[in-house]
């Protein structure tokens, strides 16, 4: 039996087919972009029947070999949502009929329509199938020699990579080369595109000294899509959290969450950048913010990571070894085993101050059992090089067996009060004058009152100056 075809699809489809025709015709991008941007919507609809059917009158080999793959994986992606669109239609006014073959597709609906099948593919579970259509479908587009598919080519690309990652092949070669093509020709959103590609494969594969290379040795293009360059931002954080430059994967993270889609438009890559934002800020011995771990989206993908910081604030080490080992496949998943495992020593400096400032003396069995460290041997090595390192002030006292803490000195007894007083009177005063510097008069208040006053002339002048020598008494 047919699927029920949905008739807002076939709306769709043949709009954008008709936008295509006019962009082949007039030679403008923007009607590209605009049928690419409602590719989600498109998508998410996708009929392996309709397709097929729209493809009829293509002559190219590759229209061929579709038709028997949409008819295949046609049941399988419609057979959940068929009964809710045929519901909907007997409902509704009459559908309009299932969209019939044009005449003739010119090359832009082809390209068009065989992109949308891998996709439709892709999503039916046949990564295979899509990889080889998506590879000739970029060959194809490149035949074309046309700039205003670049976007397309650009999704090709991207769609690409995502089916060699299912089916977890390398396509380092094809990607190497679309590279530098797209680097020659100028082709900024298909070379961010295929760059960020890469240094996804370098990352997932644990070569994290070639992505180096790569983001050093090469230019990442500006012009291009907002989430083309947070999810390159994404990247550069995990190469320099890895390589333990933790204040530069701070920066771009943040700026990688600050160029991303607000809300739920983008909630995986969000979690995703988040979920190593979090870790890299408790490796540089801040505490995030409990608001940014419970927003609606986030707050059960971060509640792994939210007992992450509480422990770590506390300083609980036992804790920490039990939350590693409860939720170790989580972070594995995550890809921030690595980077939570680095947190140890962070635990153990956390739990030394909070010890150091709630006692003045505390014997080293205590300390060893806060801490949960194996033996007092080993508490008092990890006392030495906190107090070697200025974690925390006192000194060992072997014989009696305990650590005197350091007192801590009174802050008002020095002059800092006084100085951070002063800095912030200087701050208002600076303030002050900016406002001022920064006030606007009315247009032609001063040509005005400058134009008003009549220009001194040589008489008087001369008069102002004879005055002034006869008050100094010459």
């Amino acid at each position: 039996m047919m699927p029920v075809a949905d008739p807002s699809l076939s709306a769709h489809l043949l709009v954008h087919l008709g936008l295509l025709s006019n962009a082949m015709e007039t030679n403008e991008r923007r009607l590209v972009v605009r049928v690419l941007q409602n590719l989600p919507t498109v998508r998410r609809r996708l009929e392996g029947h309709v397709l097929a059917t729209l493809m009829t009158s293509s002559t190219l080999p590759l229209a061929q070999e579709l038709h028997p793959l949409l008819g295949a994986t046609s049941g399988k992606k419609t057979s959940s949502n068929s009964s809710s669109v045929a519901s909907g239609a007997a409902n509704s006014s009459p559908m309009p009929p299932t969209p019939t073959a044009s005449a003739t597709l010119n090359s832009f609906a082809e390209v068009y329509l065989f992109f949308l099948s891998a996709v439709y593919l892709l999503d039916a579970g046949q990564a295979s199938e899509a990889n080889v259509v998506l590879l000739q479908v970029a060959r194809l587009i490149e035949s074309l020699n046309s700039r205003i598919l670049d976007p397309l080519l650009a999704r090709c690309y991207y769609f690409l990579g995502r089916s060699a990652e299912l089916q977890g092949i390398s396509i380092h070669p094809p990607l190497m080369l679309a590279f530098r093509q797209a680097a020659l020709r100028h082709d900024s959103e298909t070379h961010a595109t295929v760059y960020n590609l890469l240094l996804r494969v370098l990352v997932r594969s644990g070569q994290v000294e070639e992505a180096d290379k790569l983001v050093q040795r090469s230019v990442f293009p500006s012009q291009v899509s907002g989430a083309n360059h947070a999810r390159h931002l994404y990247y550069v954080g995990c190469i320099r959290a890895v390589q333990t430059q933790y204040p530069e994967a701070r920066r771009a993270l943040e700026e990688a969450l600050q160029k991303a889609p607000h809300g739920r438009l983008a909630a995986g890559f969000v979690q995703a950048v988040q979920k190593l934002l979090v870790v890299v800020l408790l490796l540089l011995g801040e505490i995030p913010e409990r608001s940014l771990l419970r927003e609606n989206f986030l707050s059960s993908a971060l509640r792994p990571y939210l007992s992450l910081c509480q422990t770590v604030r506390l300083g609980d080490l036992t804790r920490f070894q039990q939350l590693l080992t409860e939720a170790h496949q989580r972070f594995d998943a995550d890809r921030t085993l690595m980077l939570v495992q680095r947190l140890h020593q962070n635990v153990l400096r956390a739990g030394l101050k909070r010890l150091s400032s709630a006692y003045s003396r505390i014997p080293l069995t205590d300390v060893q059992r806060k801490l949960g460290l194996p033996s007092v041997e080993d508490t008092v090595f990890v006392l030495l090089k906190a107090i070697q390192d200025g974690v925390i002030g006192g000194e060992i006292d072997h014989h009696g067996g305990f650590l005197a803490s350091a007192s801590v000195p009174n802050p008002y007894y020095t002059t800092e009060p006084q100085e951070s007083f002063n800095t912030r009177i200087v701050a208002i005063n600076a303030l002050h004058d900016d406002c001022l510097r920064a006030m606007r008069y009315p247009d032609g208040v001063k040509k005005t009152a400058i134009t008003s006053e009549a220009a001194p002339t040589e008489e008087e002048m001369m008069e102002e100056y004879l005055e002034a020598e006869d008050d100094l008494g010459f």
